[in-house]
């Protein structure tokens, strides 16, 4: 099972060190294909997007009383509805909960109320244990018995530190998998916008982890040991400073602190696992919309041995370009069955669509 997450790490007592020979992308087209095949519209403001074997999942507000589900098929027609309340009593949620089903169960991790809850198929409560940390990005994996999860910690006023556990089930046995190094989270008192990411996908009981700062692919296993690295050679893009005010009104109306960019960003913006291999995608700028007039993104291809492949040509969707919106790590796209699902806003009608492609590699 492939399932993609936002990556924010810390290992047993020493950090992951990556060293590797930088290495090209070949300039190249990758046989990779998407072709579209359906669209439906989205009319409520969505949280999340999950796709498993044939069914779709995507969850909403509903002005803040409920967390609304729409469950689809594998061909986006609508199957059920169903809508868990907000609050904290016996399967309440909260509205920013992480769906995953697994053994004929969902598995709902609510961070913030630290716990999980478990419900059947058809979304009848079945049990609530609680959760010994935040599970952040919780994968699920090994037949229901392993969590994959990450979480931070603060250094001082200004550095974090990011860190992977491996939880075993249902004892919830923890084991750190790695740490990455302290960086820092604010320059001259503002909190930095984008500054750097990480980012894995889970396949066969190998974490493929993606360090954004020095574009650096590399194979932990579940024990936490670092088999390869690869790193692609790269030009860092610059940042037009006359349009940092503009971005940070943007994206942040009213911050509650003050907020700045950095002089560059870097031009990967995240992991899409598919089948035979991995995309990660490449970005321009700040701009969240996507420039290719026919609505694709530029990616470099990897087979799961970390061979790059070549180019390829994703379909954009939603926060695939947006700084600011990449630390809830899906990016609103799921893969299954040779399948891509994905959340889009049209900017010409000014709608929401969920979108399946096709996908031959």
């Amino acid at each position: 099972m492939i399932l993609m997450v936002f990556l924010m790490a810390n290992c047993k007592h020493r950090a992951i060190k990556f060293k590797a020979k930088g290495m090209d992308v070949p300039n190249k087209q990758a046989s990779v294909k998407f072709d579209f095949i359906k669209r439906v519209e989205l009319k409520a403001l969505y949280v999340n997007l999950y796709a498993f074997n044939d069914t779709v999942l995507v969850s909403s507000f509903d002005e803040r009383r409920f967390v609304k589900i729409y469950e689809y098929d594998g061909d986006l027609n609508l199957r059920k509805k169903h809508n868990f309340r907000i609050g904290q009593g016996p399967g309440d949620l909260n509205g920013a909960s992480n769906f995953a089903l697994c053994d004929n169960r969902w598995f709902v991790f609510d961070k913030f109320q630290l716990r999980i809850s478990e419900f059947d198929r058809d979304y009848k409560y079945l049990r609530m244990r609680k959760a010994k940390r935040n599970y952040a990005f919780p994968i699920i994996a090994e037949n229901c018995k392993r969590l994959i999860c990450s979480d931070s910690n603060w250094i001082g006023n200004n550095g974090i530190q990011y860190f992977v556990y491996r939880v075993d089930f249902p004892e919830q046995k923890m084991k750190k998998l790695f740490y990455l190094h302290k960086y820092d989270q604010t320059i001259n008192g503002k909190f930095i916008i984008g500054n750097k990411s990480f980012f894995y996908v889970y396949y066969k009981r190998k974490l493929y982890l993606l360090n954004k700062a020095d574009y650096t692919i590399s194979i932990i296993d579940m024990n936490g040991k670092l088999e390869k690295s690869v790193r692609v050679k790269f030009k860092r893009i610059s940042t037009p400073r006359d349009k940092i005010k503009d971005w940070v009104h943007e994206y942040i109306r009213h911050p509650k602190m003050p907020m700045t960019f950095p002089p560059y960003i870097y031009p990967v913006a995240g992991i899409i696992p598919l089948n035979k291999g991995f995309i990660v995608v490449r970005i321009n700028g700040y701009n969240k919309n996507c420039e290719d007039i026919n609505g694709f993104a530029e990616g470099d291809y990897f087979n799961y041995g970390l061979e790059p492949l070549g180019k390829v040509n994703i379909p954009c969707f939603s926060n695939i370009f947006s700084i600011t919106n990449n630390y809830w790590g899906r990016y609103m796209s799921s893969y299954a069955e040779n399948n891509f699902y994905l959340i889009k806003e049209d900017e010409e009608d000014n709608k929401t669509y969920l979108e399946k492609w096709r996908v031959e590699e």
